[in-house]
């Protein structure tokens, strides 16, 4: 359903079933990182962070550092690529 509305209702759909579960991570600023969250991710990763509450909390904690730091959902979005590239390099390097 995600992957067939169009993309404002997918980010708008997204936002709504991560507010509350970012609320019980870090409720002052919620709305905030949820957005940032949202704006800086693909479905796939979305869905990653909604069924992975321990994904979820690193996320929020990491965006919220990001935040706090002032950077610019751009930026995050190329620390979070980054950061998913080395994990899946990693993953490559122990399989073999």
């Amino acid at each position: 359903m995600l992957e067939s509305a169009p993309l404002d209702d997918q980010v708008q759909m997204a936002y709504d079933y991560l507010l509350p579960l970012v609320e019980q991570i870090h409720p002052t600023e919620a709305n905030k990182i949820t957005w940032m969250l949202v704006s800086g991710e693909n479905n796939y990763n979305i869905m990653n962070m909604i069924s992975d509450p321990e994904l979820l909390c690193a996320k929020v904690d990491k965006t919220d550092k990001a935040r706090e730091a002032g950077l610019k959902p751009e930026t995050l979005k190329m620390l979070f690529k980054d950061c998913s590239t080395k994990k899946r390099k990693r993953k490559k390097r122990t399989n073999k």
